[in-house]
């Protein structure tokens, strides 16, 4: 599952992509994004909620805790 991490707007909706495989939508719910992962495997055992780092009009990072570990990334 890891991998290089992509956000990307897909019809008015924001998904996650990391690596070359999992890909899920990013559903928003009181000020964070929860996964709903497109495999049912992954939605039934890796749902996380994904908040964002922002500075002025950019966002700058991502954070998420995936099973037990922590992952946290910024932009290049």
């Amino acid at each position: 599952m890891l991998g290089p991490l992509r956000v990307r707007a897909e019809s008015n909706a924001l998904t996650l992509k990391m690596g070359d495989g999992q890909v899920a939508d990013l559903e928003y719910h009181g000020g964070a994004f929860f996964t709903r992962w497109r495999d049912p495997f992954f939605r039934e055992y890796f749902g996380t909620h994904v908040s964002f780092t922002a500075a002025r009009d950019s966002i700058t990072g991502l954070n998420m805790r995936l099973n037990r570990d922590d992952i946290s990334t910024r932009k290049k």
